[in-house]
């Protein structure tokens, strides 16, 4: 499970918003890390599905955004890694290209780099003024982990002779269509009503601003999340 960055947990004294700040990306980094601890170097680099790059890219792309913004724009010198920016910029270069990377060694050490003197800089940084950008890196680094997090499943899945993006070769029988009406467990009934879209915090990113009411007609939602398994057998279903 990622630990997304909390906005509930925000500080609002201007005096504990550096060291909170600090911590909080510490331990960002820290569950990043863990989630490579025990992968195979060999699918560092590798495509697990088309549709994503490789665990390694996003690795490297964490820590150039990181230098983007706080190395570079916030302190205004230039690249201290120029040799990166092609390869591990979002517009770079494309996901089937992205394979031909560093061992996982020199990966970890350009996150080191950047983040060590990334440190230097917000410690010495009025971090009440920038608040917004350092919360945003944030949140970018722990959405990227939350995609490594899907890589490395899909990986496990291609391991274990398994499928989870094909359809089934056959339909179901009207038996098994009629199996899947049974209820196992019960939907949740959501009444009409109108919520609060969105957020006005300096924690929000751009795209959940500005905060709005939303009006839902009555609707039906599942207790947990969908399998792979009850997802294959509604697409055999016809779905």
């Amino acid at each position: 499970m990622i630990l997304r960055f909390d906005p509930a947990k925000a500080p609002c004294v201007e005096a504990d918003l550096q060291l909170s700040l600090i911590e909080a990306f510490e331990a960002c980094r820290q569950q990043t890390l863990t989630l490579i601890s025990n992968i195979q170097p060999r699918l560092i680099r590798q495509q697990a599905h088309p549709d994503f790059s490789p665990v390694g890219w996003h690795l490297g792309h964490i820590a150039y955004t990181e230098s983007l913004w706080v190395l570079e724009k916030l302190s205004g010198s230039p690249c201290r890694f120029p040799h990166y920016q092609r390869l591990f910029s979002a517009d770079g270069l494309p996901k089937a290209e992205r394979q031909n990377l560093p061992e996982l060694e020199e990966i970890l050490a350009y996150l080191t780099g950047v983040r060590s003197h990334g440190l230097y800089i917000l410690e010495n940084l009025n971090t009440d003024t920038h608040a917004a950008l350092l919360y945003w890196l944030l949140q970018h680094e722990s959405q990227h982990a939350e995609t490594i997090a899907m890589v490395i499943a899909l990986h496990s899945s291609k391991e274990a002779n398994q499928a989870p993006f094909c359809l089934p070769k056959q339909s179901l029988n009207n038996q098994e269509k009629e199996s899947l009406n049974v209820i196992e467990d019960p939907m949740v009934h959501i009444k009409a009503g109108a919520f609060t879209q969105g957020c006005d915090e300096i924690v929000a990113i751009d795209n959940e601003k500005p905060a709005h009411l939303v009006w839902l007609n009555d609707y039906w939602i599942d207790r947990r999340p969908v399998t792979y398994q009850q997802y294959h057998r509604f697409i055999a279903a016809g779905g």
